[in-house]
């Protein structure tokens, strides 16, 4: 049985998810719109130029790789992680829940995180 994570206090949402492509050659803002709105209308989806994607995956450890192919085709292949990542809005990594995705499992960790409190900065 699969639970939700409730809207915190409120109903002001304590998280965002966020699908980052990193195949932004064939994932257009508009395709990449109706594909995390299929899921949640809430999700968002977001992408950048190789430059500012491959910083990003290697800071949280995406292994990545795009098949070299001509300039402008759409048949290629694009290899990728398929773990959900957990950042804090700074970026910082939190959680790695790898494939295969259990929802209860996932919820549950996701539950113990938010209880946490927050660290206290010097």
């Amino acid at each position: 049985m699969s639970r939700r994570l409730d809207d915190g206090a409120g109903g002001v949402t304590p998280w965002q998810v966020i699908f980052v492509s990193v195949d932004p050659e064939r994932d257009s803002p508009a395709q990449l719109n109706a594909y995390v709105s299929f899921f949640d209308p809430r999700f968002l989806g977001v992408t950048g130029a190789p430059e500012q994607l491959a910083p990003l995956a290697l800071q949280i450890g995406v292994a990545l790789r795009i098949e070299e192919h001509a300039a402008g085709s759409q048949d290629y292949a694009v290899d990728h992680s398929a773990s959900v990542f957990l950042t804090d809005p700074q970026g910082r990594l939190h959680g790695v829940f790898p494939a295969p995705h259990d929802a209860d499992a996932m919820t549950r960790d996701l539950a113990a995180v938010f209880s946490r409190p927050e660290p206290s900065t010097p």
